[in-house]
C-alpha cells in the first residue's frame, strides 16, 4: 500500500469537495420536501380545472352546432385544457425530481448498519425533527450515535445522488 504524499493543502480541498457535497445533498433534501407539497397543490389545481371544464348536458342545440362546423364549447374551454396540459407538465418535472431523491434513499439503505440511514435524512430534513427526537423515535443510546449515523447517512447520499445523476 502507497501512503499518500499530498499537502495540507490538497486536504483541505478534498475536505472541502466533501462539505459542499453534503450541503449539495442537504439542499437536495429540502427541495424533495417542497416538491411532494407542491406536487400534491398541482394535483389539487388539476383536479379543480378538470371539474370546471366538465362539459355541460349535451343539448340538440350542441349536435346541430356541431353539424354546422360551429364549436360548441366555449372558447374558455381551450384556456383551461392548455392550463391542464402545463400543470400535467410540471407534475411531471416534480415527480421526476422525487423518485431521484427516492431512488437515492433506497441506495443508502443497503449495506451493514445502514438500514435507518433513509429515515434519519427524512425525519431530519423532510420532517424537521431535532436530532434528540431522532434519537428518541429510532431508539438510539445517545445523541452522538445518531450524529454519527447521520453524517455516515449525508455523506453516502451525496454520492448515491451522483450516481443516480
Amino acid at each position: 500500500m502507497v501512503a499518500y504524499t499530498g499537502t495540507e493543502k490538497d486536504v483541505k480541498q478534498v475536505i472541502k469537495a466533501r462539505d459542499e457535497e453534503k450541503r449539495m445533498a442537504v439542499q437536495k433534501l429540502e427541495e424533495y420536501a417542497l416538491n411532494r407539497e407542491a406536487l400534491k397543490g398541482l394535483r389539487s389545481k388539476l383536479k379543480r380545472l378538470a371539474d370546471a371544464g366538465k362539459p355541460a348536458v349535451a343539448s340538440v342545440a350542441s349536435y346541430d352546432a356541431a353539424a354546422t362546423s360551429t364549436t360548441p364549447y366555449h372558447p374558455s374551454m381551450m384556456n383551461i385544457a392548455e392550463e391542464c396540459q402545463r400543470i400535467l407538465l410540471k407534475i411531471a418535472d416534480r415527480q421526476a425530481e422525487i423518485l431521484i431523491i427516492e431512488d437515492a434513499l433506497q441506495i443508502i439503505n443497503k449495506g451493514i448498519n445502514c438500514e435507518n440511514y433513509s429515515d434519519i435524512l427524512i425525519m431530519r430534513h423532510v420532517d424537521g425533527y431535532s436530532m434528540e427526537r431522532i434519537t428518541e423515535k429510532l431508539g438510539y443510546s445517545s445523541r452522538q450515535a445518531i450524529y454519527n449515523q447521520y453524517n455516515k447517512a449525508l455523506s453516502k447520499f451525496a454520492k448515491a445522488l451522483e450516481w443516480t445523476k
